[in-house]
């Protein structure tokens, strides 16, 4: 698969500027994680903040360009290698704008951490879950079962209805946003994420025990 990495390397590069504009504000001791009603409940080293989401974002860009070299199942991704980069860059645009998010709380500014965190997966899922129709059969992507990768009939319904499915649970996710911070915003979250995978995953099955009859 031939990828063009531009776009991913200019958000890890974007990271690490943020972290290097961030770096002259922040203390010895900075607030490295937020409970469900924001407030701080973990502090750490600077650095924590400042480099792992970056390192992070370098790894991620690494995996996404060397993985589809291993695939077993298919070499070509070409049919839907415009779905995978879509993909791979709405996903370092997530880490993009967490981390520029984590890092605007850790030098001083209030921001609502839970919103913000549940709004971008919701939203991330839901974009995905929009392209999820056009993958083929692979090792990595979409929703690989030993019945979805061996049927491309159960392949195509299982993604044409999953997909769906991750479109209206991400916005489910986005919209529990707007609910009190809390326990029942977090509730709906846990509850939705689960529910996503284990239906696609079920949908999936009972669509390759009904073509077998």
């Amino acid at each position: 698969m031939k990828t063009k990495p531009l776009f991913g390397i200019l958000c890890v590069v974007a990271m690490f500027i943020i972290s290097a504009l961030a770096y002259p504000y922040m203390g010895d001791r900075v607030p490295i994680h937020w409970n469900i009603r924001g407030e701080i409940d973990g502090w750490g080293s600077p650095w924590i903040s400042l480099l792992i989401m970056p390192l992070f974002g370098a790894g991620l860009l690494f995996l996404f360009n060397f993985l589809p070299k291993l695939d077993p199942i298919r070499k070509d991704y070409t049919p839907f290698n415009g779905t995978i980069a879509r993909w791979h860059n709405a996903i370092l645009i997530f880490f993009v704008v967490l981390h520029a998010t984590v890092l605007a709380a850790t030098v001083g500014w209030v921001l609502p951490m839970p919103q913000i965190a549940f709004v971008g997966t919701g939203l991330l899922l839901a974009f995905m879950g929009n392209e999820m129709r056009r993958l083929e059969p692979n090792s990595f992507y979409g929703i690989r079962m030993p019945w979805t990768i061996n049927d491309p009939q159960v392949w195509r319904e299982s993604h044409r209805v999953g997909g769906r499915v991750f479109v209206v649970g991400g916005l489910i996710m986005a919209l529990s946003a707007l609910l009190p911070v809390g326990l029942l915003s977090t509730i709906i979250f846990m509850l939705v994420l689960p529910a996503m995978i284990l239906g696609t995953v079920g949908y999936s099955w009972w669509v390759a025990q009904k073509l077998k009859k």
